[in-house]
This record gives C-alpha cells, structure tokens and sequence, in this order.
C-alpha cells in the first residue's frame, strides 16, 4: 500500500502544476471580474430555493420530480463534499501562489472540490433531467433551449470560482463531476 501511495505522489505533483498553470493563465487574462462576482454569488444557495419552487409551480409533474432529486442530490452531496474538502485539505490559490491575492473572500479555507460549482451542476443536471425524464421532445424547443441555458450558467460558475482566484480549474472540475454524478445516481438509483 505504502508502494502505490509513494508512486502516486509525482502524479499528484505533477497534476497540481498542471492546475497552476492553467489557473496562472487563466487569471492573467484582462477581462473584467465584475461579472465573474454576480454570477460567482448566484450559486450561493438562497437563489436555488427560488428557482425551485418556480420550477415547481411551472413544470408540474415533472416539478415534484425536480424538487425531490434537488433535495435528495444535495442531501447526499454536501457531507461528501465537506468530507472530501476537510479530507483532503487541498490549499486555495492565495495560500499556494506566493504574492497571489484572489479577489473575493472564500468562505472556507480549503479548495478542492468547489462547492458553488458542484451545487451548480446539481441544480443544472437535476434540472435536464426532470425535463427528459417526463416525455419532452429532443429537438429545438423551449425545453432544449431552457436545458442549454442553464448548464451554461452552471459552466460560467465554475468559471467565475476561478476568474475570482478562489479556486484552481481542477477544483471546479471535480465539483462539476461530483455534481452530475450524484445527481444522475440519484435519479437512477432512488427516484425510478
């Protein structure tokens, strides 16, 4: 055991300068952080009751569905979540970069994985599933667009954690995939 854990530490160094890398890039760019603020503050939780119980009243049927895979997803995704983050200890840019400041404060200290990027996709997923789960056409349609929609804003979350150097893009990678993942074993596990 000791064996395989000492020849999976180049990889996870290696992995670890691959996120900088890519979060050195992404952050020297010159665009604006304004956005990145408002929507980074979308996911922090009060908005998805709102659209919750919106989605109940307009979808109907498939509302109950979507309500009881919202619930049940975060329910067994936040003690994961909170594990894995306490778990793991992984240190946020401003704790790892020399010099570096982000530009909002984190809630908490560590990284990896995001949470605002791993509720996102929950909301997104559960979301297109209640959709496609009740019968509605594949195809251009309201549904189709809404579906689009709203996994882009779910990618621009994950986005905006990292334009806001509160997160490396490999944490909001893995919120991303934790996300989708307990939502999908969820809805096939539980609720069919």
């Amino acid at each position: 055991m000791t064996k395989i854990i000492a020849n999976c530490i180049p990889l996870l160094y290696a992995l670890q300068r691959l996120d900088e890398a890519a979060f050195h890039k992404a952050f020297r760019s010159d665009r604006t952080r304004a956005p990145f603020r408002k929507i980074s503050s979308s996911a922090d939780g009060p908005l998805y009751v709102i659209c919750a119980v919106f989605c109940w009243i307009w979808l109907r049927e498939p509302g109950s569905h979507f309500i009881s895979l919202l619930c049940i997803s975060f329910m067994v995704e936040r003690p994961i979540y909170l594990i894995l983050k306490n778990g793991l200890k992984r240190n946020r840019p401003a704790q790892t970069i020399p010099g570096f400041c982000s530009i909002i404060v984190p809630s908490d200290h560590f990284s990896f994985p995001s949470g605002h990027t791993s509720g996102a996709f929950i909301f997104a997923t559960t979301l297109a599933m209640s959709l496609t789960n009740n019968g509605f056409a594949p195809g251009i349609n309201p549904e189709t667009l809404l579906i689009v929609g709203i996994f882009s804003w779910a990618v621009s979350v994950g986005l905006s954690r990292v334009m806001l150097g509160v997160h490396f893009p490999g944490d909001t990678l893995a919120g991303a995939a934790l996300g989708i993942s307990i939502t999908v074993l969820i809805h096939y596990l539980v609720l069919i």
